[in-house]
């Protein structure tokens, strides 16, 4: 039986750990939990955990959320264990250290006495990755550099969404163990991408890692070091086109004054640093005082206009009773009956085209994360890996393998080598993932760039605006675009496999 958001008020207490991860779209369930608990009386408490806190109270207040909220916050204790008494329940000192190189395995060699004394001690080596397409290149060198410090084959595992795809047995990779059945705390090192970067602990006493995609990723991989009474380490990788395009971490490194050579820098100095180095970049949004806020980012406008389109979903959801659907209403934020209101223009049009643009937009609101398709690629160990879209659609010679689309609408690509082999291999390309957007004036499909999907839409929207519409057409025109500018959703054919690719389908 489906259960309704009013079931939730049920509980006394209700926690979004890790809320750090929420994105603009994933914040919609978040909003309508925390505004019914403002609304409605003795309702359950609501509290959200990170150590990487993100700034959502001024969304949720957007959302007419007036509960009394309080924060709180622990203390980095750093020092001798004497000085610190029970301290290093959770964590031990960690330092950290910026080597500027272009290659993990440069920046491993240049650790290789600390990572030697990491083993003798029985912990593990860490490394971890942005780029699954970089892991899969440097693969073959890694295993290599971990041959040379007396790490073999079967003492190394490999965890990314291609390895964990499928059960462990031999023949899978030449390099690393591969599995999702593998037990990570089993081995002496780990390679992974930013998949590890919550809920999992490891017996790691050193972590060699790309920088992360932001502060929040870098300090969330660190958390995995050193847990328990002990010390650890962090090596960062930073390239030099790291260091031109990553705004972020230009920021950390000339704020807090970093060095790049190596030298270590202490947990302190370093946490200082993310921090005052997010609050330069949120001076903007009046985020201040004089102290740093303990806040690792924010959340962008559109957020509380998707959790708006989320309420709208919620009240047109066909399970709900009239009971329910009166709760909603009676409670909904101002923001959700604005965007109600723009729905109901388009639906009282009349037109097909629009109940069916209607469908389509409330259906995608209720995704609350946007993930890429995979394509199942069966290579001569005769197992079937799926593969990320983007890492398929990149390398020529998996788009270039014949594939088989069966009767249920499945695919499978057949590979006349090992999948690890053909990714190293590969000549690479760019890619392009396209969607077919749809329009509520008129029955029409444009195939857009899903990398900038929004601003597409709103493109063709203005295009056709300047055509001769009727005065209905026009309405209903103007309403989808205003809530596709507002919260960024786009509404799209049924979901299918991506157009760009491979041109050797057999059907």
């Amino acid at each position: 039986m489906p259960i309704d958001v009013t079931d939730l008020m049920r509980f006394d207490h209700i926690v979004f750990d890790e809320f750090h991860t929420i994105d603009a779209r994933g914040l919609g369930l978040a909003a309508v939990v925390t505004r019914f608990a403002s609304a409605l009386p003795e309702a359950a408490q609501v509290a959200f955990l990170s150590a990487t806190p993100i700034d959502v109270a001024k969304p949720l207040a957007a959302f007419d959320t007036t509960i009394q909220a309080s924060t709180g916050s622990e203390e980095i204790i750093t020092g001798p264990k004497e000085d610190t008494g029970n301290a290093r329940a959770v964590h031990g000192d960690v330092s950290y250290r910026f080597v500027e190189c272009e290659s993990m395995v440069e920046a491993l060699c240049s650790r290789e006495d600390s990572a030697k004394a990491c083993l003798t001690e029985g912990k593990q080596i860490v490394v971890v990755y942005d780029s699954l397409g970089d892991l899969n290149r440097e693969k073959e060198d890694l295993a290599k550099w971990f041959d040379h410090i007396g790490v073999e084959r079967g003492q190394r595992l490999a965890i990314n969404s291609i390895d964990d795809s499928v059960d462990s047995g031999a023949g899978h990779d030449t390099l690393f163990d591969v599995g999702r059945d593998c037990d990570p705390m089993s081995y002496k090192a780990l390679v992974a991408t930013s998949s590890i970067e919550m809920g999992v602990t490891f017996r790691a006493r050193m972590m060699v890692t790309d920088p992360g995609h932001d502060a929040t990723s870098l300090v969330q991989r660190a958390g995995r070091v050193a847990r328990g009474d002990e010390n650890g380490e962090v090596v960062i990788r930073v390239s030099r086109g790291a260091r031109e395009t990553r705004a972020w971490l230009k920021t950390l490194l000339h704020v807090g004054g970093l060095p790049i050579d190596g030298s270590p820098i202490e947990v302190g100095r370093f946490a200082g640093a993310v921090l005052e180095a997010n609050h330069r970049r949120f001076a903007a949004n009046d985020l201040g005082g004089d102290e740093p806020p303990r806040i690792y980012g924010s959340m962008p406008q559109r957020a509380v206009w998707c959790a708006a389109v989320f309420w709208a979903a919620l009240e047109s959801a066909g399970h709900i009773g009239r009971g329910q659907r009166r709760t909603l209403s009676s409670v909904a934020p101002v923001r959700a009956k604005y965007v109600r209101g723009r729905l109901q223009v388009i639906e009282r049009s009349g037109l097909d085209s629009a109940q069916r643009w209607v469908k389509r937009f409330l259906d995608e609101a209720l995704r609350l994360r946007v993930i890429l398709p995979s394509v199942p690629v069966k290579d001569t160990t005769g197992k079937t890996k799926h593969v990320p879209w983007n890492i398929y659609a990149s390398h020529v010679d998996l788009c270039n393998a014949p594939a088989v689309v069966h009767d249920d609408g499945s695919m499978v690509v057949y590979l006349d080598s090992r999948l690890d082999e053909a990714i190293r291999g590969s000549d690479r390309r760019k890619w392009m993932m396209s969607v077919d957007a749809i329009f509520p004036h008129k029955s029409s499909v444009v195939q857009l760039d899903a990398r900038d999907l929004k601003k597409g839409w709103l493109r063709e929207a203005d295009a056709m605006s300047r055509q001769i519409l009727d005065g209905e057409q026009r309405r209903v025109l103007e309403a989808a675009r205003k809530l596709v500018e507002m919260s960024g959703i786009v509404p799209s054919e049924e979901e299918g496999l991506p157009v760009e690719g491979g041109n050797n389908v057999v059907f």
